[in-house]
This record gives C-alpha cells, sequence and structure tokens, in this order.
C-alpha cells in the first residue's frame, strides 16, 4: 500500500495557491490504486475538497498504516555486498518504519504489535 500524503502538507496550505493547483500537485503525488481515484473526478478545483476527502475514507485509516509498515519490513531486500553504505541504507530503512510504527504506538520491541496485526498485513 502507498502511504498517502493527506496530512496538512505545505501545498494544501497555502492561501496563494488555488483549489486546482492543490488538486493537480495532489494528483502528481500519488500512483497505483490512490491515483485511480482520480479517474472518477474532472480536473477542477471544486473536485479539490472531495478528491481529498475520498482518498482519506479509502486510504488513511490506521490499520493500513500499520499494514503499510509491517509489509515495507517484510520486503527489504537482503544485503548483497559488504559495505559500510549497504549497511547504512538497511538500518536506514529498518528505523524508518520502526519510527513509525512506534510513532502509532505499535512498538515492535515491547510488544505493542500483535501477531494478528502481523499476519493480517
Amino acid at each position: 500500500m502507498e502511504r498517502i500524503p493527506l496530512r496538512s502538507t505545505s501545498v494544501h496550505s497555502r492561501t496563494d495557491l488555488n483549489d486546482i493547483e492543490k488538486f493537480i500537485d495532489l494528483r502528481s503525488k500519488l500512483k497505483g490504486p490512490a491515483l485511480q481515484v482520480f479517474s472518477g473526478f474532472y480536473i477542477s478545483g471544486n473536485n479539490n475538497p472531495e478528491v481529498v476527502k475520498t482518498l482519506r475514507e479509502l486510504f488513511d485509516t490506521a490499520d493500513l498504516i500499520i499494514q503499510h509498515h509491517i509489509i515495507q519490513f517484510a520486503e527489504i531486500k537482503k544485503i548483497t555486498e559488504s559495505s559500510l553504505t549497504e549497511l547504512r541504507k538497511l538500518y536506514d530503512k529498518l528505523m524508518l518504519h520502526f519510527r513509525a510504527l512506534r510513532a502509532m504506538g505499535k512498538d515492535p520491541v515491547n510488544g505493542q504489535l500483535t501477531t494478528a496485526e502481523i499476519f493480517l498485513a
């Protein structure tokens, strides 16, 4: 699952941009199923609030975000060469998802992430 940038972003809180510019900016940041949501909407500033609402309803739920981070853990590729750069990349990827889960109250180290959440991901 892709992470949808629906939190208050700098573009969507700017008052010097109109709704159509915000609509186009959001569309440019999406891919896959989230981008497909746009196929039902004409490019129009009037549609921006409705698109954001629809995307939030479909993708911006805590369960989906938790599942996304668990899946990302499982999909991290093993290191094929022994180098400090590759180790650092691996560490950074692991910590990115670890910190995100911990921030959501699902710290894998302290048992806050349940077996069911892991298997359902």
